[in-house]
């Protein structure tokens, strides 16, 4: 059987996972009298594989692929899913984060979730795994990296709140970093270096079970300087490349990895 209630705990991991279904989950088939969902779904590329057996195995459900969409569906975007039913638990998962039908367009509001500030800081990377990117935006040996959400505009009270909280736990000078765009969609950037290093050992000290390869760049902000972030290379584009220690067999690989460009993978390993 499925636990399912582990979602309805107090622990900081159940609220990791709570933020991350808020963002890449799906809530469905609505009961007509409460009106709370009685089922949820979540599906990632296969990439993602590691990520969702995490969940999987924590809520004793089984992952399953979907089946190709085209002839010409490639192995790098197949899909992989879990799903569970189960008319008692998920209504009240649902009534406890406040989510709603169509929460895309009429989303849970944060800022009434009467939790404590570690709850609600795993719930906010919990949601940034889901819907959110880390990137480089300087390279070696200034290393400096970003956070970035970007979702439909019904949330943007959420990245305002989300912002406002970050910068208020560690006693940041809090700045606006959430804009509108003219297509509908609402982004936040958080690209104070003090921030994500705080996350990053929040996430470290409570053993959050993150995504690793979006947090995993983050390793030289932890105990060292950040400029002190050691970088290796060995040959052309089209050959392997170590970074941090780590292979890869091409530039464009290992900037799938680190979330960022060719060009700086090729800045970062000092290639002409």
């Amino acid at each position: 059987m499925a636990r399912l209630d582990f979602l309805l705990s107090n622990d900081v991991i159940a609220f990791y996972w709570m933020g991350f279904l808020l963002a890449d989950g799906t809530f469905s088939h609505y009961d007509k009298q409460s009106g709370l969902a009685t089922s949820l779904h979540a599906e990632l590329s296969i990439h993602d594989l590691p990520h969702l057996q995490k969940l999987a195995s924590l809520l004793e459900v089984e992952i399953k692929h979907l089946k190709p969409r085209t002839e010409s569906y490639s192995e790098s975007t197949q899909l992989v899913y879990i799903g569970k039913a189960d008319k008692k638990i998920i209504p009240l998962i649902c009534h406890k984060f406040d989510i709603k039908q169509q929460k895309t367009y009429n989303p849970p509001d944060f800022s009434k979730y009467q939790f404590s500030n570690d709850q609600i800081l795993s719930l906010i990377i919990g949601y940034i795994d889901g819907d959110g990117c880390i990137s480089m935006i300087s390279p070696a040996p200034n290393l400096k990296y970003i956070i970035r959400i970007n979702t439909h505009i019904s949330w943007k009270h959420n990245l305002l709140f989300i912002n406002n909280f970050i910068h208020k736990k560690y006693n940041c000078l809090q700045t606006n970093n959430v804009n509108t765009t003219k297509r509908g969609f609402t982004d936040l950037s958080i690209s104070k270096q003090k921030l994500l290093k705080y996350m990053k050992h929040f996430i470290e000290q409570n053993n959050l079970p993150v995504l690793s390869r979006k947090w995993d760049v983050l390793t030289s902000l932890d105990y060292t300087s950040m400029s002190q972030r050691q970088t290796t290379y060995t040959s052309k584009a089209c050959k392997p490349v170590t970074i941090n220690n780590m292979t890869f067999n091409s530039i464009s690989e290992a900037a799938r990895y680190f979330n960022c460009t060719n060009p700086t993978i090729k800045r970062m390993c000092k290639i002409n």
